[in-house]
């Protein structure tokens, strides 16, 4: 291996796509800037729809024997509630809420009638299906429970009693997490995803750039017949795709950490919770392992794919299904409470998720840790070890073999070995 000659090729690559305006999008800026915009527009859509909700006018019907109790006297005092008397039938009344002319209907029950005012019972119709109605219903329930505090606080005074023994049952609760506790469980849950994917997005467009690009733009043959090995030019665009695809997932890292710190902490703050946003010192170093193990996996996998490819677009439906597959383990595993256990280390991509959950929150389990990282380093030599193979027949190196990368691993590795 002519390391002198590779770090030549190595250079002149990455030269190369900090011209391509593409590759520098693909892998710089998107990892940077898209999930940092994306979550401040969630969190002001989010923010935007709830002010929606919360100055709309819940419509409310009442019967006449409503009228002269105290839930309907809250409920007029409420701005964001309009209370009409009417008197149809309640068939009536379902077809006007089922409709959207009314959102909610609120009646004595039957047998509550004869009952002092104190014990009353209500009966509450609304359609759980649109917001509206669901609203309005929950605002009904806000006023009832509140008239309910106040009637046991007086009868609970009347009688000379102490809350401590009206109430009965209360509940202090104490969280022990501290706030860069809190922080660093949300994180847990959010980064690990986002980092795994940004991995795969920074390998997808320089592994298919790096052979069918070439091929495509006819710089491939050129670049085959120099004086530089076939395999210094496949080791030096390896590493040249490896490097693009962990910077863009570090930097979607850097990226989120100021982001949830910037959006997320503000909005917390003023519901009263507070939560900082920070990873220890001490789990950078594995997270940038994990992320180097992932982009080494992923790369390999892709460019091997892309290889097969004769032009960039048939580069992309190539290495796509990889790219499906490198995050589709974190939709199963998106629990709190699945964590990092023997044989959740010996699953790739899955491991290394969990490792970087576990050392976000300052966890380290270095045993777990350790079988995670030889199965990672064992996927990538396997992915290889493959590709060495591969690009032993002269036709997949030129490029001039027309089939896909499954078709040529039934045709020529499955079939000789079977032989």
């Amino acid at each position: 291996m002519k390391w002198r000659e590779i770090g030549i090729l190595y250079r002149m690559e990455l030269r190369s796509a900090l011209r391509e305006r593409s590759i520098v999008v693909g892998s710089i800026l998107i990892p940077l800037l898209l999930y940092p915009l994306l979550m401040w527009g969630i969190m002001s859509g989010l923010t935007f729809v709830m002010g929606q909700s919360e100055s709309q006018v819940s419509r409310i019907a009442s019967s006449a024997d409503v009228e002269s109790t105290r839930v309907f006297e809250a409920l007029e005092s409420d701005e964001r509630v309009s209370v009409e008397i009417l008197l149809p039938s309640h068939l009536d009344i379902r077809s006007r809420i089922r409709s959207g002319e009314l959102d909610a209907w609120i009646e004595l029950m039957p047998a509550a009638a004869e009952l002092s005012p104190e014990f009353r019972k209500y009966h509450v119709v609304y359609d759980g299906s649109k917001d509206r109605s669901a609203v309005a219903e929950t605002r009904i329930v806000e006023s009832l429970d509140s008239l309910r505090t106040e009637r046991m606080e007086d009868e609970a005074k009347r009688a000379g009693l102490g809350e401590e023994v009206w109430q009965q049952y209360s509940v202090a609760s104490e969280n022990l997490a501290s706030s860069r506790q809190m922080g660093q469980f949300i994180m847990g849950l959010i980064v690990p995803m986002f980092l795994i994917i940004m991995v795969s997005a920074g390998a997808m467009y320089p592994a298919v750039d790096a052979t069918a690009g070439e091929r495509e733009r006819g710089t491939w043959e050129t670049l085959v017949s120099t004086a530089a090995s076939p395999g210094s030019i496949i080791t030096a665009k390896y590493l040249y795709v490896t490097t693009l695809s962990c910077a863009a997932g570090l930097l979607n890292l850097f990226a989120m950490l100021v982001s949830m710190r910037a959006i997320f902490a503000p909005m917390l703050a003023s519901t009263g919770k507070n939560m900082e946003f920070k990873i220890p010192l001490a789990s950078i170093p594995v997270i940038a392992a994990g992320a180097l193990l992932l982009a080494l996996f992923i790369s390999a996998g892709m460019m091997l794919l892309a290889s097969f490819a004769r032009t960039f677009k048939e580069g992309q439906s190539m290495a796509a299904p990889l790219y499906v597959v490198s995050f589709l383990p974190m939709l199963f595993i998106n629990s709190p409470g699945i964590v990092l256990t023997p044989k959740l280390a010996l699953v790739p991509i899955v491991n290394i998720a969990l490792v970087f959950r576990e050392a976000i929150s300052g966890t380290f389990q270095w045993p777990l840790i350790a079988v995670a990282v030889a199965v990672e380093l064992v996927l990538v030599a396997a992915v290889l070890l493959l590709a060495q193979r591969v690009l032993r027949f002269e036709d997949v190196l030129i490029g001039s073999y027309s089939g896909s990368f499954f078709r040529f691993l039934k045709e020529r590795i499955i079939r000789r070995s079977q032989t």
